[in-house]
């Protein structure tokens, strides 16, 4: 390929990247700016730091799963890649323009599937993968929401008014939380834009085999989800922290906490799973555990909407574009 090409091919990525930090920092600061724990500023800073160290210390089982198990991109080629981005990137931009978190995991999956069956048939693409990642994803959704209903359950032992009068050690706890999302963020999402550009390394011939994932994608994949996460997402935050239900102080903890559980032990078996999804669905666990009828259900039934055509509208998007590329 031409230098231009490569320089689009990184430019691509990157776009795809910064989108989907600017969707996802939305659902992930939501809890924590609702709560008034941080300023948007503060929560930017600290998820920043914590996504850094997400691939470090998780690993980059993620990464391999998006390059190898849903297509095999390494033999299709910078086309198919091309076509899943592009379409990934106008699925995620049409949600943030309706004001609803959608999942770029399930954008870029649908996005591959589609690019990958036009290329290459159906036997292209790897079943078996695309139920995993859906699998994982249903998962993580439904873990998010039951372990947000079981920490809010706890705190109601735990935390008594004075506590949140004073804030102190409860802030604290909400910070750590935060910090873990964070963390599982960076081994989950971010990994999604490492093995994207860990691919160029294999098309270049910088990369031994079997599949590994250099230092510099994971850094670079860092920097690209950061970037994102504080410039945008505000939109989104509003969405999610402010129309389901007010959120207090113990609501923040037991959402952000059991959130961040769901989404560490899907990285850790290298699933990749929305964090947007599942802190969602953990602040309606949250919400659910005070009563039913809290959460404003016809918000929640407009993201799950959104979520449900995520991955059918990626893939049909990007048929077509494989189709015009061809």
């Amino acid at each position: 390929m031409t230098l231009w090409a490569w320089v689009g091919l990184i430019a691509l990525i990157t776009l795809f990247g910064t989108m989907a930090a600017a969707n996802d920092g939305g659902s992930l600061a939501a809890a924590l700016v609702a709560s008034g724990a941080l300023t948007e500023l503060g929560r930017s800073l600290l998820v920043l730091v914590a996504v850094a160290a997400g691939p470090w210390l998780i690993g980059t089982a993620v990464a391999r799963t998006v390059a190898l198990q849903i297509v095999d991109l390494v033999r299709l080629g910078p086309p198919v890649l091309v076509a899943a981005v592009l379409s990934a990137v106008a699925t995620v931009a049409l949600s943030y323009a309706r004001r609803l978190p959608t999942s770029m995991s399930l954008a870029l999956v649908g996005g591959l599937v589609g690019a990958g069956w036009v290329a290459g048939g159906g036997a292209a693409v790897h079943w078996a993968g695309v139920a995993r990642v859906l699998g994982g994803m249903l998962l993580a959704i439904v873990t998010g929401f039951v372990l947000g209903w079981l920490c809010r359950r706890a705190a109601d032992h735990t935390v008594r008014p004075r506590h949140v009068r004073r804030g102190g050690w409860l802030r604290a706890l909400q910070t750590g939380a935060s910090a873990l999302q964070g963390i599982g963020y960076g081994g989950n999402d971010a990994e999604k834009v490492t093995g994207l550009l860990a691919l160029l390394a294999v098309w270049a011939g910088r990369a031994g085999h079997p599949f590994t994932v250099p230092a510099w994608a994971i850094g670079g994949s860092t920097l690209v989800f950061g970037f994102g996460m504080l410039i945008g997402g505000r939109r989104i935050m509003k969405t999610v922290g402010f129309r389901i239900f007010r959120v207090r102080v113990p609501d923040a903890l037991a959402a952000q906490t059991g959130s961040a559980i769901a989404v560490i032990g899907a990285a850790l078996s290298g699933y990749p799973v929305s964090t947007a999804s599942s802190a969602t669905t953990a602040l309606l666990g949250v919400g659910a555990a005070h009563r039913l009828t809290l959460p404003r259900w016809r918000v929640v039934r407009d993201m799950a909407l959104a979520w449900a055509v995520t991955l059918p509208l990626a893939a049909a998007l990007a048929a077509v574009l494989m189709l015009a590329l061809r």
